[in-house]
C-alpha cells in the first residue's frame, strides 16, 4: 500500500469510529445538569445507565506538567594533606499527571464516574494535545527574560 492509500485508510477508519459512536448511542435521559444534557449522545467507559453508551471510543490525552526549582552548591577546602568538601542540595519537584478529553469522536459529552466526590459528571470540554504547537513569540520572550534573570544575566 502506498502512503496516500495508508492515509485514506486511516481517515476511513476514523470516520467509521465516529459513525459507530453516533449510530449506537441513544439520547441521555439522566438528571445530571438539570436536563441540560437531555437527548445528547453521551458515552462512558464505566457508566451504562440513562442512555449512556459504554461501547464507544473517544480520544484522551495524558498530560504531564512539571515544576522544578532548586540549587546545588559545593565548597572544597584543602588544609595541608586534608581535603574537605561541603555541599548542599536544595531541590524540589512537583509533578502533575492527569488526563483530558481530546476528541469525543461524534459524541456530545463523556460521563465520568472517576471522581468519588461527585455522583458522576458529564464532560464536554476538549483540550488540544499538541507537543509541536508553537509558543507565541511574546510568551517565549517572557520565559527567556525570566531564565536570564534567574541565571544572573540582564534582561
Amino acid at each position: 500500500m502506498v502512503k496516500g492509500q495508508e492515509i485514506l485508510m486511516d481517515l476511513l477508519i476514523f470516520d467509521a469510529l465516529v459513525n459507530h459512536n453516533v449510530a449506537n448511542t441513544s439520547g441521555y435521559t439522566g438528571d445530571i445538569g438539570g436536563g441540560d444534557y437531555a437527548g445528547k449522545k453521551i458515552g462512558s467507559n464505566s457508566y451504562k445507565y440513562d442512555g449512556v453508551n459504554r461501547a464507544i471510543i473517544i480520544r484522551r490525552a495524558s498530560m504531564n506538567s512539571h515544576d522544578w526549582v532548586g540549587a546545588i552548591s559545593n565548597f572544597n577546602y584543602r588544609s595541608g594533606k586534608m581535603r574537605y568538601s561541603f555541599g548542599i542540595d536544595l531541590r524540589d519537584y512537583t509533578g502533575y499527571h492527569y488526563r483530558v478529553l481530546n476528541d469525543l469522536m461524534g459524541l456530545d459529552g463523556y460521563h465520568s464516574s472517576g471522581n468519588r466526590n461527585t455522583g458522576g459528571q458529564i464532560i464536554e470540554t476538549l483540550v488540544e494535545a499538541n507537543p509541536f504547537k508553537k509558543i507565541p513569540v511574546l510568551e517565549a520572550q517572557k520565559w527567556l527574560t525570566i531564565i536570564l534573570v534567574m541565571l544572573g544575566g540582564q534582561a
